[in-house]
């Protein structure tokens, strides 16, 4: 089994990661939210200009003779409809939502077996521990690699709230108190 001598690096690791990971799965989630409401901005008045484009040329063929502004609105309404349907469809939104969404949950899995491991350390000798760390670094590594790329503006704003924030997360003291709390310590 491991000594607190050797388990010690390894926590410090851990907590390392464990706060990377949580870092990228808050931009992630907010990434796909603000990607979720830009779906939202684009599309819901693209169907309400399709919607008004559609009526309006119907009751412009009622009235053969109909106003020349009537019919440039209409036509003006039709190609900004037209167009905002087009970004919406290239710059697929909701797609790259819910890469982020997904890219978050596979962080926030990971940091629960982060989380776990470290309850059960006392259980595995030091290779084996060596092996385990080794395991959830390459998860890391190909999360890092597969994941979309977080917007600037997300990452700079969790770095406001994270230097702004007096707290600090180290993986120790939260099993810790989980342990104390689920009354196994």
């Amino acid at each position: 089994m491991a000594t607190e001598a050797e388990w010690q690096p390894i926590t410090h690791l851990l907590t390392q990661w464990r706060i990377r990971s949580q870092y990228a799965q808050y931009c992630h989630f907010a990434a796909a939210n603000h990607l979720r409401k830009l779906h939202y901005y684009l599309g819901i008045p693209s169907i309400f200009l399709s919607t008004l484009v559609g009526t309006s040329i119907f009751a412009t063929l009622e009235q053969h003779n109909g106003d020349k502004w009537m019919r440039i609105a209409v036509g003006l309404i039709s190609v900004l409809a037209a167009g905002l349907s087009t970004i919406q469809t290239f710059l697929r939104f909701e797609e790259r939502a819910e890469r982020h969404r997904t890219a978050g949950t596979q962080y926030s899995k990971l940091g629960r077996i982060m989380e776990q491991f470290y309850l059960l350390y006392h259980s595995y000798e030091i290779m084996e521990l060596h092996r385990l760390i080794s395991e959830i670094r390459e998860q890391l590594d190909d999360l890092d690699k597969n994941s979309p790329e977080i917007p600037q503006h997300i990452w700079a704003r969790r770095t406001e709230l994270v230097s702004s924030s007096t707290q600090t997360y180290d993986i120790s003291q939260c099993v810790s108190s989980s342990l104390k709390e689920s009354g196994h310590v």
